[in-house]
This record gives structure tokens, C-alpha cells and sequence, in this order.
């Protein structure tokens, strides 16, 4: 990356507010004061509002010196197409950095990144783009200085990162964020990803290891962090790729975040029952549930044998040898409002409410579940992933459909309304399409209402990994979609609006 270092002294400028579009990521600049009298200021020029007492000297009229701002881009070595904006300056209450290509502005991004003195993640760059940069700090009285222009370049991309194409776009409808997911670069690699409305890849991050089997997640964290899989662990991240937390870790299909640092994880072990569908004596493999504390300390154990049938075998899949597969678990989710623990059973088809403090099972959704069920029996979901639980009680899943009644073969993502005071389920909302795909999947709830459906389990399928975005109204019409080139496969995707 070329960069230039540059220093100066301005009086301020007068900066509007601007809406940002950079290739759909949206962003508001605030709008900044003109140096000259106007509102809030005097006959004599002085502003009403208070002095900063950050640095800057004042003379006996009150009138502040002006600040002297530097601006400095820095490479990024977790990400070479997200670089650091490093500004220096005294005396500043708020300080941001404007980026810009060909003369026109890209984005605005805040230079407080945590543990710095005035840094800002440049995120939003692409591969091989020629850019400049100017930093702006803000003074107690609201005026503003800049430094001088700063050129950069960004370099091309880590090789085998995979192309996208996008097949759907409505103008207006389709998302202005990205879209992050876990998938496998050229060389069998694991890599995330992360592609704007275009398709352009504008964020990514390597946790090395081999990615030919391995199921990528992201799950944004509340103070910004973001939490992934990688082969044979876990990590945390901050947004700009640098390790907060990694560590090993045998599980498989899902791991947890919780409340204060301590996470959920799927595993099962090999367990003995004489079962009859088998004739006798089986090995099967039974799932279950470990809590650990942040330092790695095992708090808890749930195991699905403790309070399930395992008599009860209703899929076709996970008999053709021991240790049979009985209820395959793929999914745990905790909502700390209720201290439940939501479990999917992909060879159940079933999702299980658990009451986490004492381990009972509240309910099961599903055929030959707990629930009356107002529809017919393919409006059930079969050998499904990813429940969520929504805003207003509604459960969000993906639906794989692989043993659907009936001879239609499509896959969806479906919300069902659950009345737990009169034990009954009612589908209010689904998004089909084919071809289906057998396994793997997710769907996540967006800001705007709309539903972003990974369709990316596609292995051995000669079918595309898709990702598309649907909107929940009547309609259910898919406003954006992006495909990946045969081979790719895709776990599950999640959508920010940034960092």
C-alpha cells in the first residue's frame, strides 16, 4: 500500500451533511457548523455554546486556537483492503475520516476504534483501488480543521477467494450492508467472506486451517466483536480481523454465545440401548448440550437421551451404520429473556424448547409433536436447521423439506406463531424455492423486516450455493440474490449493516 503522511493548519471549514453510498453500504456524515456568525453565536462572532477544555488556549475574548490535524494510513495486516486511518490531533471532541475515489466521497468513519488514541477501520475498500483520505477533528465550539489530503492505494485480494454474481437486485429493496459467511477458498482453505449489494467483496478474514469440511457462522456480538467457527475452535474478532479470543475446541454443527462471556456447545457421544428398531442392542449417538464459563470450565451437561424417546426413529436417514445417527443435532440457541434453550433435532423433526436453569424439556415442535397443527402435514418442517426466535414470539427456521410428504422436493425458510397457552402452531409466513438443498442452511431476520435465506448446502449436489434476501409481506418476493460458482458451499450467512 502507498501512503503518504501530511500535516496541517486550517481554520475551519464548513462541512454538510451528506448521505454516503458506497456500492449500497449507507452512511451519515453529521452535519458540521460554518466558521462565520449564525445561530448560536453573537454580534461579536462568539459562539453561546461552551469552550472545550480539551487543549485548545483561549485569549481574553473567548476565541479558541485552531487545531492542528494529521492524518496517517496504515496498513492492516489482517486485512489488506481495510486499512487503519490514523489521526493525530489535540484538543479534539470528535474526529472522523472522509474517504474518497475519483473524487467522489465513498464513507465517513468515526476514528474511535477501542484502545486507540484517534483511529479509524477503513472498512468498505475494494482490491486494487487507488483512494484518498482526509481526516476532520471538531473542537469544543463546534468547528472543524482538517488535515491535508492523503493518497492510498489497496493491493489485490489473498488468492482463491471466491467470485460472486448477483442475480436479483431490485433497486431500492435490496440490502445497502454486507453479507458474511464462512466458505472455502480455492486451495480448500477456510475464509469468510463479506460482499456488498454488488457482489464486490469488501471485508474478509482467514482463521486458517482446512475449510473443505468445515460449517462457517458469524454472530455478531453486542459490543461490536464478531464470533466465528474455525476448524477444530472457536475465535472471537474484532471487526478489523484482530484475535480477541480463540481457543479449541471439539464440537460440531454449533456453538452458543452467551451473556457475560460463557458459550453453548453441541457434542455427542456413543451411547447403548436395545432399541427395536434395530432388534436389539444398538450403539447410537446421542447429542447433547455443555455450558462453559469464559475461562473454558464445563458448568453443565444435557444429554438428549435423559429426555427423549430413543425409541423414536421417524427419519430415514442415520441407519445405515453404527453408531446410528439418531436425532442429529444442529443447532442451540439461547434466549437469556426467557433462560430457554432452543434445540433442533434434524432427524426428530424437531425443534425443542428447553428450560435451561432445569434441564426440562418445555416443548416440541414438529410432526407428532406438542402442538396441534392448523395446516397439513408438508406444512410441517422436515430435516430443518437454524431456529430462531423473533421479536414477537414467531419462530424462524430454515426447512431443508428432504422427507417432506408429498412429491414435491423444495426448500424454504418458514415462520411459525407458537401458542403455548393453547399448545398450537400456525404457519404465517414461508419462502420455497428448488432445487432444494439436503443439507446445511439458515435464515436470519434483517433490520427492514426481511429475511435472509442461506441456501448454500449444497455438497455433492452439482446445484449453486445461493444466498437471497425475501421480504415477509404476502408476497414473499426475492428482492436480491447472490449465487457462488459451483463447488462452494455455504453453511450459514448473517447480514450487518457495517461496523
Amino acid at each position: 500500500m502507498r501512503i503518504m503522511r501530511s500535516w496541517i493548519d486550517l481554520h475551519a471549514r464548513p462541512t454538510r451533511g451528506a448521505k454516503l453510498l458506497l456500492g449500497g453500504l449507507l452512511a451519515f456524515a453529521p452535519a458540521c457548523s460554518d466558521s462565520g456568525a449564525g445561530e448560536g453565536e453573537d454580534e461579536t462572532g462568539e459562539s453561546e455554546a461552551s469552550t472545550s477544555s480539551s487543549g485548545e488556549s483561549e485569549d481574553e475574548t473567548g476565541s479558541v486556537d485552531p487545531l492542528e490535524v494529521g492524518l496517517e494510513i496504515r496498513d492492516n495486516p489482517d486485512m489488506v483492503i481495510g486499512p487503519f486511518g490514523d489521526v493525530s490531533v489535540e484538543g479534539a471532541v470528535e474526529v472522523r475520516v472522509r474517504v474518497f475515489e475519483n473524487g467522489e466521497e465513498l464513507f465517513v468513519r468515526p476514528a474511535d476504534m477501542p484502545g486507540t488514541n484517534h483511529s479509524a477501520f477503513l472498512w468498505g475498500l475494494h482490491e486494487n483501488g487507488s483512494f484518498t483520505a482526509v481526516a476532520e477533528a471538531r473542537n469544543g465550539v463546534d468547528e472543524w480543521y482538517s488535515s491535508a489530503e492523503v493518497a492510498f492505494t489497496t493491493p489485490a485480494l489473498p488468492p482463491g477467494l471466491p467470485p460472486a454474481e448477483i442475480s436479483i437486485s431490485e433497486p431500492g429493496r435490496a440490502h445497502e450492508g454486507l453479507v458474511l459467511f464462512g466458505t472455502t477458498a480455492a486451495d480448500e482453505r477456510m475464509v469468510y467472506v463479506g460482499y456488498d449489494n454488488e457482489g464486490t467483496i469488501r471485508w474478509y478474514h482467514e482463521p486458517g486451517g482446512d475449510g473443505s469440511r468445515s460449517g462457517g457462522d458469524v454472530k455478531v456480538l453486542e459490543d461490536g466483536r464478531l464470533f466465528m467457527f474455525r476448524p477444530g475452535g472457536m475465535r472471537t474478532i474484532w471487526p478489523w480481523g484482530a484475535i480477541d479470543f480463540d481457543v479449541d475446541l471439539s464440537y460440531h454443527h454449533d456453538i452458543d454465545p452467551l451473556p457475560g462471556g460463557g458459550y453453548l456447545v453441541l457434542v455427542r457421544r456413543e451411547e447403548t440401548w436395545n432399541i427395536d428398531e434395530f432388534g436389539g442392542p444398538a450403539t447410537i449417538e446421542a447429542d447433547g448440550i455443555l455450558e462453559f464459563s469464559p475461562d473454558g470450565e464445563i458448568l453443565k451437561e444435557w444429554w438428549a437421551s435423559d429426555h427423549l424417546d430413543v425409541q423414536r426413529w421417524p427419519s430415514s436417514m442415520g441407519k445405515n451404520m453404527e453408531p446410528y445417527d439418531w436425532t442429529h443435532a444442529n443447532a442451540v440457541h439461547y434466549v437469556p429473556e426467557q433462560q430457554r434453550v432452543y434445540m433442533s433435532l434434524r432427524h426428530q423433526h424437531w425443534i425443542l424448547a428447553i428450560d435451561w436453569p432445569s434441564g426440562e424439556v418445555d416443548w416440541r415442535l414438529g410432526p407428532d409433536g406438542d402442538f396441534s397443527f392448523d395446516g397439513p402435514p408438508e406444512d410441517w418442517f422436515y430435516d430443518q436447521h437454524s431456529p430462531q426466535l423473533q421479536e414477537d414470539g414467531t419462530l424462524l427456521l430454515y426447512d431443508n423439506g428432504n422427507e417432506r410428504p408429498g412429491p414435491d422436493l423444495y426448500s424454504r425458510a418458514v415462520i411459525y406463531e407458537i401458542d403455548e397457552l393453547g399448545m398450537a402452531a400456525t404457519q404465517v409466513w414461508d419462502h420455497a424455492f428448488t432445487p432444494y438443498t439436503r443439507v446445511q442452511g439458515d435464515a436470519d431476520r434483517m433490520p427492514n423486516g426481511d429475511v435472509l435465506i442461506c441456501a448454500g448446502g449444497v455438497i455433492n449436489s452439482g446445484n449453486i450455493a445461493r444466498i437471497i434476501q425475501a421480504t415477509t409481506d404476502a408476497s414473499s418476493e426475492a428482492v436480491w440474490e447472490l449465487r457462488l460458482p459451483q463447488g462452494e458451499n455455504v453453511y450459514r450467512a448473517t447480514y450487518v449493516d457495517g461496523f
